[in-house]
């Protein structure tokens, strides 16, 4: 095949290459001219790098000898690194490609100055690896072939922390880059995952559990501690007509499995299900989040005498007992607010003993 031809076949199979990446990670490779009217074109990659299941993360800094100076984090997501890279003209029959750069930015929308989340003696090996790749191929098959898709691969399944040796026994060990602190890079992290968990949960369809009607998860509510889904529709008719009746144990799941357990609980527990007053303003609107929660301190009250009902008017929050006298507590932990306590000047505002914060109550 004379030049012009491998030239041509070159133009073709990158195309065919760069086509089918587009179509299944669309919004994640943009197609530069090379500088200078070179031959070739420029890529840049955004990688996403998803697990193949949750994985306990240790972050650690260089000075405490790898062991973790944070608490251990358990991820399915990690922020997506940018690769840029040069295609030549004759790839992938005669050249492979050049990776320029490699980054790993902590933060989405911004470069690696403002926090990396790997060291760049990481970046540095995982480029090396990623140059051989394509050497390895032409070598078994005696012809350059696209490396790309397996480069895409490598990096967003996460294959290549287990090959440059972070991920060893089911624990990736990251070790903070300055000029980050490991409490900075705990919670970016951690922010992250929880960002793609909701994203992923958003985006993919499910049956309603009442319906029986397929709703992307956007239009759908994930119940705390069972995980049952319903259609947002569905469950805010549960819960209005729930609060409406003044039937506290009914704003919770109510899935025929969830209702039977229930049934069999004792009743103290029936007010810690994990649904929290955010989740039911989402459901059912401010109003009957506010009805929800006078409710449920009445029902405390109920169930321990030793509570009693706040009684101003605007309050109306369950106020728990006062500390018994001598208890050793956290000077840091809440405390109690005693209605002997609270006095009612003339303006009507709310005064505390000057020790004691207002909470709720």
């Amino acid at each position: 095949m004379d030049d012009h031809g491998i030239l041509h076949q070159c133009e073709s199979m990158q195309e065919d290459e760069l086509t089918v990446l587009e179509s299944i990670y669309p919004g994640q490779i943009k197609i530069h001219p090379n500088p200078g009217n070179k031959p070739g074109r420029m890529l840049t990659l955004t990688l996403p790098v998803t697990l193949s299941s949750p994985t306990k993360i240790s972050i650690s800094t260089a000075s405490n000898n790898g062991e973790s100076s944070t608490p251990l984090l358990t991820l399915s997501h990690l922020p997506a690194l940018s690769l840029c890279v040069a295609l030549p003209d004759t790839y992938p029959l005669l050249v492979p490609p050049t990776p320029i750069l490699l980054r790993a930015p902590l933060f989405k929308g911004h470069d690696d100055k403002l926090g990396s989340w790997l060291l760049q003696n990481d970046l540095k090996e995982i480029k090396d690896r990623l140059r051989c790749m394509w050497d390895d191929d032409k070598e078994a098959l005696d012809q350059g072939q696209g490396v790309l898709w397996k480069w895409w691969d490598w990096v967003v399944n996460g294959d290549f922390l287990r090959e440059t040796q972070r991920l060893i026994h089911d624990v990736l060990t990251l070790t903070v880059p300055p000029p980050l602190s490991p409490a900075t890079l705990f919670t970016a992290l951690k922010s992250y995952n929880s960002h793609q968990i909701q994203n992923e949960f958003e985006q993919t369809a499910f049956p309603c559990s009442i319906c029986w009607e397929n709703r992307k998860g956007g239009r759908c509510v994930e119940m705390p501690g069972c995980g049952c889904i319903f259609c947002t529709e569905c469950l805010g008719e549960c819960w209005t007509l729930a609060i409406s009746e003044g039937t506290l144990e009914a704003v919770a799941c109510p899935s025929v499995a969830c209702v039977k357990q229930r049934a069999t609980n004792e009743k103290a527990s029936l007010l810690d299900q994990g649904v929290t007053a955010q989740l039911v303003e989402k459901v059912v609107g401010k109003e009957l989040r506010e009805k929800w929660e006078i409710f449920k301190d009445r029902r405390i009250v109920e169930i321990d005498p030793s509570f009693c009902i706040c009684p101003q008017p605007k309050c109306q929050a369950a106020v728990p007992p006062p500390t018994p006298p001598g208890t050793c507590g956290n000077s840091s932990a809440p405390k109690a607010i005693r209605l002997a306590d609270l006095t009612k000047p003339s303006s009507g505002s709310l005064h505390l003993p000057a020790d004691v914060s207002t909470g709720s109550g």
